[in-house]
C-alpha cells in the first residue's frame, strides 16, 4: 500500500501515514530491508491506539488525534 501510495503521488515530499500498528509496521520493513519505503513516509498511530502500546513505541510515533 505504502509502495502504491508512492508511486501515485510521486511528486509529493513526504506522507504521514497513521496505522494502528505502525511500530510493528516499521519493524517489519526494517528487518525485510524494505526500509527504503520509509524515506519519504512517517507513521504514526491513530490517539486511540496509542495507549495501547509502551512508551517507547508512543515517543518513537507521532500520535494522531
Amino acid at each position: 500500500m505504502i509502495r502504491k501510495l508512492q508511486a501515485a503521488y510521486s511528486s509529493a515530499e513526504s506522507f504521514q501515514i497513521a496505522y494502528d500498528i505502525a511500530c510493528v509496521l516499521t519493524r517489519h520493513l526494517q528487518k525485510t530491508k524494505q526500509d527504503n519505503l520509509l524515506v519519504k513516509s512517517t507513521l504514526g498511530l491513530p490517539v486511540f491506539h496509542a495507549y495501547g502500546h509502551n512508551a517507547a513505541c508512543q515517543v518513537q510515533s507521532f500520535i494522531v488525534i
